[in-house]
């Protein structure tokens, strides 16, 4: 009888389930961007290396806020993160310091006083959800919906 019962509330349960989620939202809007110098294979981003790249030193400029340009550390909503995953070093990068409301963002990278590199985001804004469709390194297509997770290498 208790079986029964379990089973019969399970199969009420997911017939009073609707076939779509109203009730959740997705927001789908980074990118982990690694930087590998192309002539020796140095992480950049590795603290450890010569010539790495300072993340106390990397200022950012959203296109959501052009002409403002702000370190890394004075971000306060959707802040960058510095991260190691295995050997390598990763920044991930939000396109905007707020909700997304642009089809198109661009977030400028200044790694230091001679490297910059920018970042534009293709969002879609369907069903509620802000999702990234595909992203552009320096004007080149780098990743789209068919490459997985959003993971770039940018080599220098």
């Amino acid at each position: 009888m208790k079986k029964f019962l379990f089973t019969l509330t399970i199969i009420c349960f997911f017939l009073s389930c609707k076939k779509t989620l109203e009730c959740c939202v997705l927001v789908d809007t980074f990118v982990d961007i690694s930087v590998i110098e192309k002539a020796t294979k140095k992480d950049l981003l590795n603290p450890i290396v010569e010539n790495h790249y300072d993340m106390k030193k990397v200022i950012l400029e959203f296109s959501s806020f052009s002409n403002q340009k702000t370190g890394i550390e004075a971000i306060q909503y959707s802040k960058p993160l510095f991260f190691q995953k295995g050997e390598i070093y990763y920044l991930r990068i939000f396109p905007t310091t707020s909700e997304p409301v642009a089809e198109k963002n661009t977030v400028t990278i200044y790694w230091n006083e001679t490297n910059v590199d920018k970042i534009t985001f293709h969002l879609n804004f369907a069903n509620g959800n802000t999702l990234t469709e595909k992203i552009l390194i320096n004007d080149e297509l780098k990743w789209d919906l068919s490459k997985g997770y959003k993971e770039i290498t940018i080599l220098k």
